[in-house]
């Protein structure tokens, strides 16, 4: 049953804005004046987690041109869509709640330093491949596991190597799961449990979660 509240409109850009080549739908979403800012965010949130679940483009063939998808054949994508959909939600849920996650503010005021100068630098160490962040509602968040419990403002120093092989096919967020997670490799640990204590198994792990992508 459609939600009166909300309006959803669809039209079609004119030729001067839409991309070349492509057939382009834009969406326009009316909100009436009762919804709370919560509540529109929350809206905005799953549309955000039905943007990463949805497939890339990829270059149909020639029967698949001449032959579009049947009504069931679209109706169980659409269900496995929505099935990744509340799995990726649980999963960012876990995740942002775990309390693992510093804004640049956080680790400036640890660090003792300016937010912007210390900005300056986490921006290189990522570029570096020396720690990694995501962005969530438009914020980077870094991990603190990232950081070397003993000297805060360095990032931990074998992580490099980690994220350099996690690296190869993953990107922020996916790091923030893989490190989060427990891992079968490591006897049911978090790889964020073990960066300090037994780097050596990390990196090893990080390859055989790699490899097994690459034979997934």
């Amino acid at each position: 049953m459609p939600n009166n509240r909300i309006k959803v409109s669809r039209s079609t850009p004119s030729d001067d804005t839409a991309p070349q080549g492509k057939g382009t739908t834009r969406l326009t979403i009316d909100f009436d004046g009762d919804f709370s800012p919560a509540e529109i965010e929350a809206y905005l949130d799953a549309i955000d987690i039905l943007n990463r679940v949805m497939p890339a483009p990829t270059q149909p063939s020639c029967a698949e041109e001449d032959e579009p998808p049947s009504r069931s054949e679209s109706t169980r994508h659409a269900r496995s869509l929505l099935t990744l959909a509340k799995m990726l939600s649980q999963t960012l849920d876990t995740i942002i709640s775990s309390g693992d996650w510093l804004t640049v503010h956080d680790l400036a005021a640890l660090a003792g330093a300016e937010p912007l100068e210390f900005g300056q630098q986490l921006t290189r160490w990522e570029a570096d491949g020396r720690i990694f962040s995501f962005n969530h509602k438009g914020i980077q968040l870094f991990p603190c596991y990232a950081f070397d419990p003993a000297c805060s403002d360095e990032p931990v120093e074998r992580l490099s190597e980690i994220i350099t092989v996690l690296a190869t096919k993953k990107d922020g967020w996916s790091m923030a799961c893989w490190f989060g997670y427990t891992n079968s490799y490591l006897g049911a640990r978090a790889p964020k449990t073990l960066l300090n204590s037994e780097p050596d198994k990390v990196l090893d792990a990080a390859r055989d979660a790699v490899v097994g992508i690459l034979h997934g």
